[in-house]
């Protein structure tokens, strides 16, 4: 992958879904007729694929806000120290869903459809196979591709639902007889997914290599490695895992992203990104924020309004211990006097705190200003990976007068990159008993964002270092609780819940969170009024600190109160199978 490509290259394909292939999805089914007849072309096919792709722009198919509410990511909106009940996660922070919530139901569902999507492909293709049309490359191209979405859904089922047991859809079906299918056990399920996933990353095109403008968005063989890797990682076979991520750093061209280019417009399809889904202002505004085939995403307004950052992750971001050595950590004040910068890069990058007065926000603002910091209100800070703040001023409207950064954004979504991959080779060469590997693949994640790198200097004047002796026990908790949260927050299918869950790690981490004590202390800032040009002065119980002070506070001691008394493994470590699915799908019970 090389450099920044321009957005406008994937709407051929984000348009293609709404223009021949909702034509083509509106026709007599083609499973009444003979595939021979629907499918006379690549060019059909390849119709059939931009919608099996579309299916990826449905919310639920990741469930970005809910899984942050589940884990240890989220707290469930507005209001503390209790929650308004309202919000549509709090029951996924409290740990009370079941098999009728809603969004398990919705996950389910949109996944089989982009898979029947895949397999209606997979079909189209089959009865082309003795006729490329003089395109055998394009043909082999789009069976990769649809391989890929069809294994990277079963992927994602199988890790979410009922210990990997799902109904396996390897074909479309032809007849009821056939949509009234069993659950397939878990091993058989990943034994296909890696089958589909394997194909996929031997014949799948680079970026570079397909045809036309509608690239960007497809799937490469680093993304198919990076899924297959998880898929031994996931199962602890860090053996297997090991060389397909060596893979992914070293043979696909992928490079760390500098901080500018992390979860901006600018910075879309940067160096590290592996797979990410494409989202756009410009075609269907018609359509509303609930829409689940409108092109634009409505994270901006979720991510900050439904499940916002807890304290102790805001604590963490904001703290961490910077290199001295780095020219980036400083700016020059008023005064024209050198300070160190009051917070990370990567605090700047992905969440809002009261005291980053040195982050442009919303363009000609900063995060102090534009914040929504109280104690008994909004918290502590907000989410900013997915928020419009680089590309609108705050307060643009629409011509409706709808706030365009709280429901409308046209901001991709990486569900695959670079520094995750390097974080999972870290855990895979930890546990193979690798302290010091891991530690520089720690680092390099680290070194990006200007902060102080672990482990002894060892004669390196070049960078600061915490200059602790690590073990392979105290480097998991690091990398467990810190790195890879940190550097994943909000990313990803399930991520966070996958990872706590594989460490045996979720019921100890919620009672771990329970039983910490924050203090919320007073912090002096501005604040833009109702017209945005004046500015009133703002005094809150707004900063986060991990001390008792000696002055006025507020004692932040009820997160994670509800979820370590309300989680079960047996209950919560799977989602069970949709009563829905259960309903309509009489072989479930079988």
């Amino acid at each position: 992958m090389k450099g920044i490509k321009y957005k406008f290259l994937v709407l051929a394909l984000t348009l293609g879904v709404f223009t021949s292939c909702t034509d083509y999805l509106t026709e007599v089914n083609p499973n009444e007729q003979s595939s021979d007849n629907y499918w006379r072309n690549l060019n059909e096919t390849g119709s059939t694929l931009i919608g099996a792709y579309s299916v990826f722009m449905d919310h639920n198919v990741l469930g970005l806000v809910e899984e942050a509410a589940r884990a240890d990511f989220g707290w469930p909106g507005y209001g503390r120290p209790v929650a308004n009940p309202r919000d549509i996660d709090l029951a996924w922070y409290n740990q009370t869903y079941n098999n009728s919530t809603q969004y398990v139901e919705d996950k389910w569902n949109a996944s089989y459809k982009g898979i029947f999507r895949a397999n209606q492909v997979i079909l189209g293709l089959q009865g082309l196979e003795s006729d490329f049309g003089g395109n055998e490359k394009e043909w082999h191209s789009q069976m990769a591709q649809a391989r890929f979405i069809r294994g990277i859904l079963h992927f994602w089922l199988y890790n979410s639902y009922n210990g990997g047991s799902i109904v396996l859809r390897d074909k479309v079906a032809k007849d009821y007889t056939e949509i009234a299918k069993g659950l397939s056990p878990a091993s058989e399920v990943l034994a296909f997914v890696r089958e589909d996933l394997k194909f996929a990353k031997e014949n799948l095109l680079t970026l570079e290599d397909y045809e036309g403008s509608a690239s960007l968005g497809r799937a490469t063989p680093g993304a198919a490695a990076t899924a297959l890797g998880m898929s031994y990682l996931y199962e602890g076979d860090y053996v297997n895992a090991i060389p397909v991520f060596d893979e992914v750093i070293n043979d696909y061209g992928y490079q760390l992203a500098e901080p500018k280019d992390m979860w901006t417009a600018t910075g879309e399809f940067n160096s590290e990104s592996i797979f990410e889904i494409v989202y756009s202002l410009a075609h269907r505004p018609e359509l509303g924020q609930w829409d689940e085939q409108s092109l634009h995403n409505r994270l901006a307004q979720m991510t900050n309004g439904y499940s916002l950052p807890p304290v102790w992750l805001l604590h963490a971001f904001s703290n961490e211990k910077m290199d001295a050595k780095d020219d980036r950590n400083y700016y020059t004040d008023t005064e024209g006097t050198r300070r160190l910068r009051n917070v990370p890069l990567r605090c700047s990058a992905s969440v809002t705190v009261v005291n980053d007065e040195q982050t442009p926000y919303y363009i000609t603002d900063n995060a102090t200003e534009n914040g929504l910091y109280a104690w008994n209100g909004w918290g502590f800070g907000g989410n900013k990976k997915y928020k419009n703040h680089d590309t609108r001023e705050a307060g643009e409207t629409g011509a409706e007068g709808e706030n365009l950064n709280a429901w409308r954004s046209g901001k991709n979504v990486v569900v695959m990159r670079l520094s995750e991959v390097i974080l999972m080779q870290a855990e895979c060469r930890l546990l193979e008993g690798g302290v010091s590997n891991s530690i520089a693949l720690i680092n390099k994640v680290r070194a990006r964002w200007g902060l102080m790198l672990l482990g002894p200097s060892n004669g390196d004047a070049s960078h600061s270092y915490d200059e602790v002796s690590y073990d392979q026990e105290t480097l998991m908790e690091r990398l467990m609780h810190h790195e890879k949260p940190l550097e994943m927050y909000f990313e990803g299918n399930q991520s966070r819940w996958i990872d706590l869950r594989r460490w045996n790690e979720t019921g100890e981490r919620f009672k771990d969170l329970a039983n910490k004590v924050y203090y919320a202390i007073n912090y002096e800032y501005t604040k833009l009024d109702d017209d945005d040009n004046e500015v009133e002065a703002i005094k809150e119980y707004a900063l986060v600190v991990d001390y008792k002070p000696s002055g006025d506070y507020k004692i932040i001691d009820y997160e994670y109160k509800n979820p370590a008394l309300n989680f079960n493994a047996t209950i919560h470590d799977w989602f069970p199978i949709p009563q829905g699915e259960i309903n309509k799908n009489p072989d479930i019970s079988k």
